[in-house]
């Protein structure tokens, strides 16, 4: 389980370990846009456990402004955050999936 903030992250791991108790929560601290840190944690769970089954991208952000106030470096933010996030998921799951 991954967030770019690591506010919720123990807490959510906690809440979820009671009503799952068998299974093996991970939280980790990372941007989902950038590269290096979506293939290390796809990485990491390989080494880990052998193999990869599920790989869940939801991440995005919004800023709360009309898109008339949005600047440009505020709207390529969104836009990495909402969809080169998913992209690098799906590339970097896709391949781990892959392997037997």
């Amino acid at each position: 389980m991954c967030d770019l903030k690591d506010d919720h992250l123990e807490t959510h791991k906690r809440e979820l370990n009671l009503l799952y108790p068998d299974v093996n929560i991970l939280p980790r601290k990372f941007d989902a846009s950038d590269e290096t840190s979506v293939k290390a944690v796809v990485e990491e769970a390989l080494q880990k456990y052998g193999r990869l089954d599920i790989f869940f991208a939801n991440a995005g952000i919004a800023n709360g402004k009309l898109f008339t106030d949005t600047t440009d470096e505020e709207f390529m933010r969104m836009l990495k955050a909402n969809t080169l996030s998913v992209f690098l998921a799906a590339k970097y799951s896709a391949k781990a999936m892959m392997k037997e």
